[in-house]
């Protein structure tokens, strides 16, 4: 076994023996082969582990998919990652990844992305399936990313065969493969680089108390032999991260002006440029122009985009021409206790772009004030992507998404992503009343809705698993300022208790649970019309489930009274069949014949006055019949069934 085989099993060990609760039931091969997609998920979508567990779909008819993330939706673009993964108990690394395993694939993209086609994987699976199919008919551009992780080696031709004649759009879909290699190389930490940069041209030197600043021009073949060279080495310190599974607006027109002949030469005019930071930069002052810079722990802090669209764009056209296509690039030298500064100008450079905002967000105060206060309380905040995570850990992404869908009671912006939780709303979630004990608790309200939504998807509702932000907002209502000790004796009931509100609110808004396709239910709880409709739902259910009871009241009164007619008629028409059977026996116009005569009589006017009671008692019951509505009775039943749990 190599050393990154052994690495990798070590992982999926530790995974497995850690977290039995999220992996589920299972037997060993099962369960590593979970902690493996677990393990990947979390490395390629750079997540916690705790959030990758929520991603995980393999099981029967899963269509080849053991895990699939929808991100959040981005200059009307959304990038949806399927992974699906083979694990060997026993590996040698000399297995490669079945091609056999492409055609289900295949067609499951196939189908995926129409909200027309039928597919058929098991129930459990389509919840999330219907939400991105919701997204897809709301108007927003998916791109895919595949996949393929294994402990072994590549697929091979056959393989790619049968990807290609797919014929999938190139700039839509992207199969990437990933190993125990290529895994252990992510997840190592890199050194910081050393290089030099060839300019072009004349460049700008100027010296200020705090730094030195560069500024000239590169030419594209330079910064495509840097990045050939150091990959994302060169953004370890950077907050970009590579945005071309976005395929966003940026990414393509920096792709095509590069591959026009006419406009490439103008992209210097079009290109906002590459800002670096380093510790140090040496030059020849006494050249006139083109200087070779040479650059000690270079990182690349603003333009991580526009350098791998170049070098990816770049090896698609070797016989071009880029002598004359320029970049502008900035060079700050900054001392190793400079790192504040590092962040402000990363912050300034990076903000009013499509950026992960949550890493220009480390450094500021709050974060910083956050990680002592959870320290004291026993926990890690791990202000930075690097930090390891464990369950004692928490994330200042699983804090924005917990608090705003808790504490700010915005549960659909809760999945916004990061760059609307650390843009737009950061300053709301991250005030100065929110406190330690409250990140605490709010994250772990959201992590046990989530297993109780995962473990016990049997016997919930269709809407759960859209759901889970919401129900954990009314978890936190109930809840209120509890300690995070407290929560483990109620949290059953506060669970049952926000579950049944759901279904309450749900009911208001006319969205049925049986009927409602999983496109409609993604999309009622992506929008704000919960929210708008939760304040006095309980006084409206009380008010549907008395108007059910006063109705059904009524019509048992009319039932009953209705049963009374009935049984005076049936009498009725008894004394009076008796009295005219007598009457026939009697001799006519005798006296006893007159006396039946007058009584049939009577029996007969008060038969026909029954009768005439009886017809009215059916139509009021048959009035008052139509006014009941359907949903009267649920609220009556959901009302009897929350007032239980409160208890």
């Amino acid at each position: 076994m190599t050393l990154t085989l052994s690495i990798i099993h070590q992982r999926v060990e530790s995974i497995r023996e850690s977290h039995p609760e999220a992996l589920g039931p299972g037997d060993v091969p099962r369960l590593r082969t979970r902690a493996f997609t677990a393990l990947v998920t979390s490395t390629v979508l750079d997540v916690p582990l705790e959030e990758a567990f929520e991603y995980l779909t393999d099981g029967g008819q899963d269509g080849g998919i053991d895990a699939i993330a929808v991100g959040s939706v981005r200059d009307a673009e959304f990038v949806v990652t399927l992974v699906q993964t083979k694990y060997k108990q026993r590996s040698d690394g000399e297995s490669a990844f079945p091609a056999s395993e492409i055609p289900k694939l295949r067609m499951t993209v196939g189908a995926l992305f129409d909200p027309a086609a039928t597919l058929e994987l098991r129930p459990q699976l389509m919840p999330r399936i219907e939400e991105i199919r919701s997204l897809v008919r709301d108007g927003y551009i998916p791109s895919v990313r595949i996949v393929l992780a294994n402990n072994g080696k590549r697929w091979g031709a056959d393989a790619d065969q049968l990807i290609s004649s797919a014929k999938f759009p190139a700039d839509q879909v992207r199969w990437e493969h990933i190993n125990h290699d290529s895994l252990v190389a992510m997840l190592r930490p890199h050194a910081l680089v050393n290089d030099e940069l060839q300019l072009q041209g004349e460049a700008v030197v100027e010296s200020f108390d705090f730094c030195r600043v560069l500024v000239g021009k590169v030419g594209v073949t330079e910064l495509a032999r840097l990045f050939d060279a150091h990959g994302d080495r060169l953004l370890e310190r950077n907050v970009r991260r590579y945005l071309g599974l976005r395929n966003n607006r940026v990414n393509k027109a920096i792709a095509a002006t590069l591959r026009s002949r006419e406009e490439r030469d103008r992209f210097y005019f079009y290109n906002n440029g590459v800002t670096l930071t380093c510790s140090k930069f040496r030059h020849n002052a006494l050249q006139a122009g083109n200087h070779l810079v040479k650059l000690e722990q270079l990182q690349v802090i603003n333009g991580g985009q526009t350098c791998h669209t170049i070098r990816r764009t770049l090896a698609e056209l070797t016989d071009e021409d880029f002598s004359r296509t320029f970049v502008l690039v900035r060079v700050y030298e900054l001392d190793d206790d400079q790192r504040e500064l590092v962040h402000q100008i990363t912050y300034a450079t990076n903000s009013q772009n499509p950026v992960d905002l949550r890493d220009l967000r480390a450094n500021d105060e709050v974060q910083r004030d956050l990680e002592l206060g959870l320290a004291d309380l026993g926990y890690v905040y791990a202000r930075k992507r690097s930090t390891g995570t464990d369950g004692r850990t928490i994330t200042p992404a699983q804090t924005a998404e917990a608090v705003l869908a808790i504490w700010r009671r915005k549960p659909h912006l809760a999945r916004s992503g990061s760059e609307a939780l650390f843009g737009q709303y950061y300053s709301e979630v991250f005030d100065a009343s929110l406190t330690p004990r409250q990140v605490v608790l709010a994250v772990e309200i959201l992590r046990r809705v989530r297993i109780r939504l995962r473990t016990s998807a049997e016997g919930l509702p269709r809407f759960a698993p859209y759901a889970a932000h919401f129900i954990a907002m009314l978890v936190g209502d109930s809840a209120g300022d509890i300690g995070i000790e407290e929560l483990e004796a109620p949290f059953e009931s506060l669970f049952s208790r926000a579950v049944v509100q759901t279904r309450m609110v749900l009911l208001l808004l006319g969205v049925s649970e049986g009927k409602a396709s999983l496109q409609r239910l993604s999309a009622t709880f992506r929008r704000g019309a919960l929210l708008e409709q939760l304040p006095g739902t309980l006084e409206e259910i009380r008010t549907m489930a008395a108007a059910h009871s006063r109705k059904v009241a009524e019509l048992e009164a009319l039932y009953q009274r209705h049963q009374e007619l009935a049984v005076a008629v049936k009498a009725a028409q008894a004394h009076t069949g008796s009295l005219f059977s007598e009457l026939e026996e009697l001799p006519h116009g005798s006296e006893r014949y007159v006396d039946h005569r007058r009584e049939l009589d009577e029996s007969m006017a008060s038969l026909n006055a029954s009768f005439a009671l009886l017809d009215p008692s059916i139509e009021e019951i048959g009035r008052i019949t139509k006014t009941i509505d359907p949903r009267e009775e649920v609220a009556r039943d959901l009302l009897a069934e929350f007032e239980a749990l409160d208890g």
